[in-house]
């Protein structure tokens, strides 16, 4: 029987990137439940009859869809394709022996929407030594090659890296040219969750401009 050639550190790359997967996961479904400010506890004592609950699920599916699209894409045609989705993952029957944990509706994904900061103003005691510093800092976080093992994180930083001061647009072009295999409605949803939490812990900059908001690092 011929050894087979697959490699511990295959395997180790393998796992991290599931685990990776799965955090991103987590932490998209914490802040659904942080939108809609509710509980699985408190959905499921909704509905006495069985066609009420099918109703119930019917609406938040829907609008668990609307609140994870940007506004500009929410068409009705788009939002009833999730909602599809996320009913098939539902009636996924559950392995024998284990009770089924899910009685609400999947959420997929409900990326919070990116909140305009307020204009940075450069407070005129800033030296010029100060200003050198805070940017060797930043550059040394710009990964130094594209990794699609990276995480999103990592890519985005490299794409700004070599394409700063960009739209949301404009980078999701870029980082589809670099890896068109992630999948370009993936790459979406994702890519805007991730921008969004860069933001906000002052890992990057953004700045609204005259043709949209625009990123730097």
């Amino acid at each position: 029987m011929a050894k087979s050639k697959i490699a511990d550190s295959d395997v180790i790359a393998y796992l991290q990137e599931r685990k990776q997967s799965l955090q991103e996961e987590l932490s998209k479904i914490d802040a659904a439940l942080t939108f809609f400010g509710t509980d699985e506890k408190a959905i499921e004592k909704k509905g006495k009859k069985k066609d009420k609950k099918k109703k119930l699920k019917k609406a938040i599916r829907k609008k668990v869809a609307k609140a994870m699209l940007p506004k500009s894409e929410a068409t009705p045609e788009a939002i009833a394709v999730i909602a599809a989705t996320a009913e098939k993952l539902e009636k996924r029957p559950a392995r024998r022996g284990r009770p089924s944990a899910v009685t609400t509706p999947p959420i997929v994904i409900v990326p919070e929407l990116p909140k305009i900061p307020a204009k940075k103003v450069r407070s005129p005691r800033t030296t010029k030594s100060k200003v050198a510093v805070a940017s060797a800092s930043t550059a040394s976080t710009v990964p130094a090659s594209f990794d699609p093992a990276a995480t999103m994180d990592e890519k985005i930083r490299y794409a700004l890296g070599q394409r700063n001061n960009s739209t949301k647009a404009e980078l999701i072009d870029y980082l589809d040219d670099l890896e068109p295999s992630y999948g370009l409605t993936k790459l979406k949803r994702v890519a805007a969750f991730r921008l969004n939490h860069l933001l906000k812990t002052g890992q990057i900059s953004g700045q609204d401009s005259g043709d949209g908001f625009r990123y730097t690092i």
